[in-house]
This record gives structure tokens, C-alpha cells and sequence, in this order.
């Protein structure tokens, strides 16, 4: 079975200072998925705000080669997921500060509502917040 693939020109370098370029190749997905890539950049640029989508995307840019745009499709849940790591390791669950890490718990739920990472960054604002207000 023939296989359409498009390459990817790596260059590496060893500390023997020689450099060797390696050409990657992966296989080309089915006009399906063209289609579906073509359709979902279209989508992501009219409704900056639509984060599954744009997370979709970056998985096909992903599974398709794509790695630099990939990275810079997800790179928003991403800076989301360490926010909320950074204001849950210093338990700002309550109040004012509790508020805003809510927000962004809900945003990043809504860019991955299946995320494992993000659900389990969920149960840990509910378990800061029912710890803190035991005190």
C-alpha cells in the first residue's frame, strides 16, 4: 500500500559539532480531515473565544505535522492550566482572589471539558475550598 507523506527537514547537532539533517516524514491524513483542518482555521479565526475548537484544531495540526502551528493553537490552555496550578498551590479559593480562580478553572474547562488534568484541577479547587472554609 502506497502512502502519501509530507516531510519535515530536522536539522541536528551532536557535540562532535557535526550536524546532520534528518528528513521526517509522516502520512498525509484523508481529505476528511483536509477538509475538517480547512473548516476549523476558518471557524478559529472568526470566533477567537472558541476554545474546544481551537483545542480540536491544534490536534490536527498535531496528527498532520503541524507541530509549530499545533503549539500555538493549544498554547492558551496551556497558560490557563499553569494559572490555575500557580493560584491553587497558593490556595487563593476564597473571596475576591477565589473568584477570579473560578473564572479561569471555567475557561479551562470549557477549552477541554474532558481533560483529565482539567478535572483534576477541579477537584482540587473544590477540596482547597471546602479545607479553607473549615477554618
Amino acid at each position: 500500500m502506497l502512502r502519501n507523506t509530507s516531510p519535515c527537514l530536522v536539522k541536528l547537532s551532536q557535540p562532535s559539532a557535526i550536524a546532520l539533517n534528518v528528513q521526517l516524514s509522516s502520512p498525509n491524513k484523508s481529505k476528511r480531515q483536509k477538509q475538517k483542518l480547512k473548516t476549523l482555521t476558518k471557524y478559529v479565526q472568526q470566533h477567537s473565544s472558541g476554545g474546544k475548537k481551537r483545542l480540536e484544531l491544534a490536534n490536527i495540526l498535531y496528527e498532520t505535522g503541524s507541530w509549530t502551528e499545533a503549539i500555538a493553537e493549544s498554547y492558551d490552555y496551556t497558560v490557563l492550566t499553569r494559572r490555575l496550578e500557580n493560584r491553587l498551590r497558593l490556595k487563593l479559593v476564597l473571596g475576591t482572589e477565589g473568584k477570579q480562580t473560578k473564572k479561569i478553572l471555567t475557561a479551562l474547562l470549557k477549552l477541554a471539558p474532558h481533560s483529565a488534568n482539567a478535572n483534576q484541577l477541579k477537584d482540587h479547587y473544590y477540596f482547597l475550598r471546602e479545607e479553607s472554609s473549615k477554618t
